[in-house]
């Protein structure tokens, strides 16, 4: 048997035509990419799994031409991409399906648009964690000075790093005060100024709650902002990041800032995966009515905060 592409017809035109009604450039490609138009030419079939591929292929909406052994399937990316699965496909059709998938052009690899660059994600990305705090849990004043930090930043990108994420204010249980606004912008912006300088390479996120940090950490060379209350604390954060076109990466937590590292809203009533899908779902709605777009989205479920273990 042989798959065999007959046409890849360009995506191009519908790209350019949604990026002119202000589509994200990365949103674009991917949506023209699914609605590319393929076409496959496959022979040696017998009567059986012609007969078969007819039917299946005509429930995914594809156009299924066939003859004396042979058949002509086309379709858009997309609706050929649902044929291209083995594991979901009648007995019959398993062969077709893993060849038709290996003859399938590839798929533009996806990527996380933040303000200064695209994250490729078709392969780990490590982030580096730099508190520049006097009383975060893991590292809690050993980077709280400007040379430290700095040296530590370099350490994160040495050993394959591709984002720092700075953060001035600790979550950690029992933490003694809210930081004010005034001395996170004093402990982050020297600290985010400073990676920008020294590591071009590096993406920097800042880990606040506070819009007005946020703004100045981003306006300082910032590309990410890593909300640990998905929007709860200051809903206004929202529109700093969509102003800006940054990475916004929505935390799953409960109650206030006090209380988020705490048990104090961990019940879940046996399973925490549908409330914590439910309320990141809220979240993002949250996100991308204020005008943050799909792709400069990250969920993270919170690990070890408000939940038990």
């Amino acid at each position: 048997m042989n798959v065999v592409p007959l046409a890849f017809h360009s995506p191009r035109p519908l790209r350019d035509a949604l990026a002119a009604h202000g589509w994200a450039p990365e949103a674009a490609e991917a949506a023209a990419g699914g609605t590319q138009s393929l076409a496959f030419h496959i022979n040696d079939l017998d009567q059986a799994t012609l007969e078969s591929l007819v039917r299946f292929a005509g429930r995914l909406g594809l156009e299924v031409v066939t003859g004396d052994g042979w058949a002509v399937l086309a379709g858009s990316r997309t609706r050929l991409s649902a044929l291209a699965r083995p594991w979901t496909a009648p007995e019959e059709l398993r062969e077709i399906s893993t060849r038709l998938g290996l003859a399938m052009p590839p798929d533009p690899p996806p990527a996380w648009r933040t303000a200064r660059v695209l994250i490729p994600l078709d392969r780990p990305v490590l982030v580096g964690i730099l508190n520049v705090t006097p009383d975060s849990f893991s590292d809690g004043g050993r980077y709280a000075d400007l040379d430290g930090a700095r040296a530590q930043a370099e350490r994160l990108a040495r050993d394959g790093a591709a984002i720092v994420d700075v953060g001035g204010e600790s979550t950690r249980p029992g933490r003694d005060a809210l930081v004010s606004e005034a001395e996170e912008l004093r402990r982050v912006i020297p600290v985010v100024e400073a990676i920008r300088r020294d590591l071009p390479q590096v993406a920097i996120s800042v880990d606040t709650v506070k819009s007005g940090v946020a703004r100045t950490a981003l306006d300082a060379g910032a590309a990410i902002v890593n909300d640990v209350t998905a929007l709860r604390h200051d809903p206004g954060l929202a529109s700093v990041v969509a102003s800006a076109g940054a990475g916004l990466v929505l935390m799953h937590s409960r109650g206030s800032l006090a209380e988020i590292a705490s048990y104090a809203h961990a019940e879940y009533g046996g399973d925490p995966m549908p409330a914590v899908l439910a309320e990141l779902s809220e979240a993002i709605a949250r996100a991308t009515a204020a005008g943050v777009s799909a792709d400069a989205l990250v969920v993270d479920p919170g690990l070890g905060f408000s939940k038990t273990p």
